[in-house]
């Protein structure tokens, strides 16, 4: 039989996962994987936080810590303690979550029956959760979040840290292709172009990114081409060079690339720049 320590595990909803407001069905996931919520609350992750919380990928992790650490200034996280709903649970239900239910840090990489490869993540930064890996980091990163007195409180009759945090709304998903198609189809108007749109998007909500990976990574590379051909010498292609050298994303300046996208007239919100900028980054991103 396990212990109440084993059965404790802690989770975040990052920042991304909460803008595509995919709470509900995320949880309804977890739930269903024998979770319960002990608490629940909603903050930011400052950067001091983010130290502690990823005090080992700061120093050993593959993907770039700086670029990374923009997502949080974007919006809030959820905090969620959680515990086995059976309390008889057989081993470390934190280690469990975190080796089965949430999949790889990069999403084509993540089994569809996990949160990462079924759900709405996009690439290495928005991959929507963080899960601490035992009992025993479980809560020391709680407490990076939660005060004593409420963890005192996790679980108890009446407490109001349950599930105040987790909103039911229609998710609102982010797509990476609908994103770049119609930043294309911006630059090439400035040229007077408009480019053939019968092409499917091949990122439906929900669909496993491995699935789609090499198809979209196609549709990219034949429109991009396309669309440096169509531009040709015009004045418009300089400014628009940037997008169209897939080959060469990794080491864009993305500030200059951004102030050159602007300069054209072209304008995204927060969220939908840091996603085009991390998804070029880690367009061939191959972890170890």
């Amino acid at each position: 039989m396990g212990t109440i320590m084993d059965n404790i595990a802690f989770v975040v909803f990052k920042p991304d996962l909460v803008h595509q407001r995919l709470q509900q069905p995320v949880m309804e996931f977890l739930l269903a994987g024998g979770a319960e919520i002990l608490a629940c609350k909603s903050g930011f992750i400052t950067p001091e936080k983010r130290v502690q919380l990823y005090s080992d990928h700061q120093r050993i992790g593959q993907t770039n810590w700086e670029l990374g650490g923009k997502l949080y200034t974007l919006g809030p996280a959820n905090f969620l303690m959680l515990s086995a709903r059976d309390r008889n649970y057989e081993g470390d239900f934190a280690e469990y979550l975190s080796s089965s239910l949430k999949g790889h840090f990069v999403p084509r990489r993540a089994p569809l029956n996990t949160i990462r490869g079924g759900f709405n993540a996009l690439n290495p930064v928005f991959n929507l959760i963080h899960m601490s890996d035992n009992a025993d980091r479980a809560m020391e990163e709680a407490s990076i979040f939660f005060d004593t007195e409420e963890l005192r409180r996790c679980g108890s009759p009446g407490d109001n840290l349950k599930a105040s945090a987790i909103t039911h709304s229609q998710p609102k998903l982010m797509s990476v292709s609908k994103l770049v198609f119609s930043l294309l189809d911006m630059i090439l108007a400035c040229a007077g172009i408009t480019r053939p749109t019968d092409s499917p998007d091949p990122m439906s909500p929900y669909q496993h990114q491995g699935a789609v990976r090499g198809e979209r990574k196609h549709l990219f590379m034949d429109a991009l081409d396309a669309a440096r051909e169509a531009l040709g010498s015009s004045r418009i292609y300089e400014s628009a060079s940037t997008l169209l050298d897939y080959r060469n994303y990794k080491g864009v300046a993305f500030a200059d690339f951004r102030n050159q996208l602007t300069e054209l007239g072209v304008y995204l919100n927060k969220w939908d720049w840091y996603l085009l900028e991390t998804s070029m980054y880690y367009f061939d991103f191959e972890p170890a």
